[in-house]
């Protein structure tokens, strides 16, 4: 939505101010307004959804943000992640929620982290929706989770995971929910996950061997629970000289990760917005050609 309340594609972007000379010197990140095709420049104070205001919350950073709106109760619900720095410097990052009426700056909610400040490190929140029902969220950081709720606000977890990483590939390290999964013409639904695994390459980044790619899995659309398929090679891995930053100018070498994504006008078609080197918010589309059974 739009601020004079017309709806229009808009963006949730995490952003940060460069505070010293090189690019790692940044301040917290603040979840940004942006409209579809707009340039994305320095933070205005305007255009802020969230802001790293909560002492001991998310004085480090608000991040990752997941919006749903829900016909239901006619609000939307922000997923995003929480972080904090700790006393001995250790990062927390807790999985949190804002609520809004409208979706605009300046009308968001927090309600903080969703299993408290002493909950599970965790990131994510895609939460799927069938008309008005809410079949759970998909969560985590590491392994992916299920959790269940009737409200929006207070949820149930299972203590199982239901996707974990792979030995000897592309997500072998860890994986992360990307984007809430999106029905497919046959029914099924389609669902984006961020993953990483060891890589070799010298980079300017202190400390630091991994690649971040992304896979997909196709959920059975009665019970998306039910897994169909796992992608065996990543949909896309960082191939572009600003994925790789190559040329400079990015926080995270190697590194694409999708966080958004809007089904277009052709058949199981999707606009897909990601991560580039942890720096840039870049667009790519995905088409879906295979078909899956929903038995």
């Amino acid at each position: 939505m739009n601020y004079d309340g017309s709806f229009e594609r808009s963006l949730a972007v995490r952003c940060q101010n460069i505070t010293g000379d090189s690019i790692y010197d940044v301040g917290p990140s603040y979840i940004m307004y942006s409209q579809d095709n707009t340039d994305i420049c320095n933070i205005d104070k305007d255009d802020v959804l969230l802001a790293p205001d909560t002492p001991g919350v998310d004085d480090a950073g608000v991040e990752d943000p997941k919006i749903v709106y829900w016909q239901k109760t006619g609000y939307y619900y922000m997923f995003y992640t929480a972080v904090s720095i700790t006393e001995d410097a250790s990062r927390n990052s807790k999985l949190s929620l804002a609520t809004s009426p409208s979706g605009i700056p300046n009308s968001w909610t927090k309600h903080g982290p969703l299993w408290g400040k002493n909950g599970k490190n965790s990131t994510g929140g895609s939460v799927v929706l069938n008309g008005n029902n809410v079949v759970g969220m998909i969560w985590g950081d590491g392994s992916l989770y299920w959790s269940y709720s009737d409200d929006m606000i207070h949820w149930t977890n299972e203590t199982k995971p239901w996707l974990s990483p792979r030995k000897n590939f592309f997500d072998s390290e860890f994986i992360y929910p990307g984007p809430p999964p999106i029905k497919l013409s046959d029914g099924n639904y389609l669902f984006l996950y961020n993953s990483a695994r060891k890589f070799n390459q010298t980079t300017e980044k202190p400390d630091y061997d991994l690649q971040y790619n992304v896979g997909f899995l196709i959920l059975n659309g009665k019970d998306p629970k039910r897994i169909r398929y796992r992608s065996k090679s990543p949909i896309m891995s960082p191939k572009l000289p600003f994925e790789k930053c190559i040329d400079g100018g990015g926080q995270t070498p190697n590194a694409v990760s999708i966080t958004g994504i809007h089904k277009n006008e052709a058949k199981d078609s999707f606009t897909v917005y990601y991560s580039a080197c942890n720096s840039g918010t870049y667009k790519a589309q995905i088409t879906v050609y295979r078909k899956f059974k929903t038995a």
